[in-house]
């Protein structure tokens, strides 16, 4: 069995591991990871997680959070600023939501699995026994296994196989993000999280979408240790052409001078050796296509390329890894053929995805439309799953 890259991958990997079904991970990334990170919200999902790691993972999975120091709440809120003038708009109600770092619960479920780094898949082939798929890899080996799964992300090549460039092409949306990850002055971090310990959000007039959440939180006695993740987004032109670094820096810091406390000065006091980076925003709705016969197929990104704005797609993604090791199960104990077990596969997830990927990006339109964000789905539903 073989899955690729990220970390849809690896608890894929971990939940065939567990059932005792042979797996390779193919892994573009090197073993330390990309040099920026980020956090993602955890809810949902949560008891699918629990499914898909062993016992011994799951007592480290509080080590994942952007504070390990933080005991998440069984309700909580989440609480929404006017971010022009630092009026609180709305607390909107949850249940408990991990904030969790992408390179943390990467080299979690990176625990005891066959990985190979550095191996970017650059070609598929079926192979004649009509049993088995073939991986090329960048480096020119070959490797052979009963099923391949891809979730390399919203540039799958393994979606480009299955449905062709056109098909299988992220369709870009008119906005754009800015992201940094950064340290401030002790008295600066506290203001950062003086509203809310692990994540505030705050929406401009103007059309502009704020995030400030905790990135790491080393030593929870010393904030000047402290780094976040900073999140703008904005409407923009779909045929604009990419600014460069420079340009887009001094885009972020502009957009944010104009922001209240704290986003002003999370923005205006971006530390030196700040990582920031501009992210042209796309989104791809799942459609039909062929698996080969259950042989090959996508999750996580790959399979459903949503906006971050509901704070759903790393949900999903587990929500992924938990169907598809599910119907390998079934396969594998002999209940059902690898192809019936993998179109129910496909079929669910498309479904669901679809949904998501369609609600996502009207929760996205809406927030960067201050008459419209009070009706959008993020605060209808907030965290909730879509179906629910």
């Amino acid at each position: 069995m073989r899955s690729y890259t990220g970390i849809t991958g690896l608890l894929i990997a971990q939940g065939l591991k567990k059932a005792n079904i042979p797996c390779v991970v193919f892994e573009k990334e090197p073993p330390e990871g990309r040099p920026r990170d980020w956090n993602m919200s955890l809810h949902w999902s949560y008891p699918m997680l629990t499914d898909l790691l062993t016992d011994d993972l799951m007592e480290q999975f509080k080590s994942t959070q952007t504070d390990p120091s933080y005991d998440t709440p069984a309700e909580g809120v989440l609480p929404v600023c006017n971010a022009e003038t630092g009026e609180l708009m709305m607390v909107v109600p949850t249940k408990r939501i991990y904030r969790i770092s992408r390179a943390k619960l990467r080299k979690l479920c990176s625990t005891r699995v066959d990985i190979r780094y550095r191996t970017g898949v650059s070609g598929i082939l079926m192979a004649d026994d009509g049993e088995s798929v073939i991986v090329q890899l960048e480096d020119g080996t070959r490797f052979t296994g009963s099923a391949l799964v891809g979730t390399e992300g919203a540039k799958s090549v393994v979606r480009k196989f299955l449905l062709g460039d056109e098909r299988s092409a992220a369709k870009p949306i008119p906005f754009q993000t800015y992201i940094a990850n950064s340290r401030y002055s002790a008295e600066d971090a506290r203001l950062l999280r003086s509203i809310h310990p692990i994540y505030t959000m705050g929406i401009h007039p103007k059309g502009f979408f704020f995030w400030i959440s905790p990135q790491d939180i080393a030593d929870p006695e010393d904030p000047a240790t402290w780094e976040f993740m900073l999140m703008i987004s904005q409407s923009r032109n779909e045929n604009a052409p990419s600014l460069p670094e420079r340009d887009f820096i001094a885009d972020a810091k502009q957009l944010g001078a104009q922001s209240c406390e704290p986003f002003r000065t999370a923005w205006t006091k971006l530390h030196e050796t700040a990582n920031i980076w501009h992210i042209p925003l796309s989104s791809w709705e799942p459609i039909q296509w062929d698996n080969r016969r259950g042989r090959v197929t996508i999750s996580g990104d790959a399979a459903h390329t949503m906006t971050f704005h509901r704070g759903q797609g790393l949900n999903h993604a587990i929500n992924d890894a938990w169907s598809y090791v599910t119907k390998m199960k079934e396969y594998v104990s002999g209940q059902k053929s690898l192809a019936i077990a993998i179109t129910e596969y496909d079929d669910e997830l498309r479904m669901r995805g679809g949904e998501e990927v369609r609600a996502s990006l009207e929760n996205s339109r809406m927030l960067h439309s201050w008459d419209e964000c009070w009706n959008s789905p993020w605060f209808k539903q907030g965290y909730a799953k879509k179906q629910e």
